[in-house]
């Protein structure tokens, strides 16, 4: 995503509301939410685990933050510090949350069996409910197609993992680690981009448009990075 956001803003000068979002919808996959079905048939269940935790807190400790900053930033209309607003922005639930969770983790501090239980059946619930909620956040976006909706889908779909693979590749990864990361980073994007293009109100046709073309469009994209991996490794 960093390198992303700083082709989009500094070499194709786009304004920093335009640079946050698409630079999510690039590199961003929906893996934490629909990862689990998509995954698991091809690997082991402890290989997806570690995949989607990785996924989720890639997403949940920086690209949302980094996203949350650079549109605040934009919307700052009483000139509000960088330290003043990092600190408003780390109130935020959403990149709250996540950060008290992996506190709780690296402490090892002990959880009562209920809250465990009460995870694990949300965690089931979660590519469902991520389902319902794009199929919700769609109904209410009109769809349109035009350029940068088109550019943003062949990026996420396609050339993001060929990015990726090819990376895995010249650091002479193992040809597993370089299948089982390609197919996770093919996986489409997450609805987390529309939520945020609604919050700040920018770009939410064009956010709402990538995440449904990037999603149909997944049936084709995905077993072609399959494919594309098999010739590259």
């Amino acid at each position: 995503m960093i390198c992303f956001t700083l082709i989009l803003h500094y070499i194709c000068s786009l304004p920093t509301e335009k640079t946050a979002l698409r630079s999510l919808a690039y590199s961003s996959a929906a893996v934490p939410f629909i990862g689990k079905p998509i995954l698991a048939p091809f690997m082991s269940n402890d290989i997806t685990t570690v995949l989607i935790v990785s996924a989720a807190f890639a997403i949940a400790l920086v690209q949302q933050p980094m996203t949350f900053i650079m549109l605040a930033s934009q919307n700052n209309k009483h000139n509000v510090s960088f330290m003043r607003n990092l600190l408003i922005t780390l109130k935020e639930p959403v990149i709250l949350a996540p950060i008290v969770a992996v506190i709780l983790l690296l402490v090892r501090f002990p959880m009562p069996h209920v809250i465990i239980k009460t995870g694990e059946i949300m965690g089931m619930a979660i590519p469902a409910i991520a389902m319902f909620t794009s199929g919700i956040i769609l109904y209410t976006q009109k769809i349109a197609f035009n350029f940068n909706v088109i550019l943003s889908v062949i990026i996420r779909n396609i050339v993001t993992p060929l990015i990726v693979i090819f990376m895995l590749k010249i650091l002479h990864c193992s040809y597993e680690t370089i299948h089982y990361t390609a197919l996770a980073v093919s996986i489409p994007v997450g609805s987390v981009v529309v939520i945020m293009a609604i919050k700040f109100n920018t770009l939410q046709k064009e956010m709402a448009s990538t995440l449904f073309c990037s999603t149909v469009l997944s049936i084709v994209t995905i077993p072609l990075i399959l494919t594309l991996t098999k010739w590259i490794v």
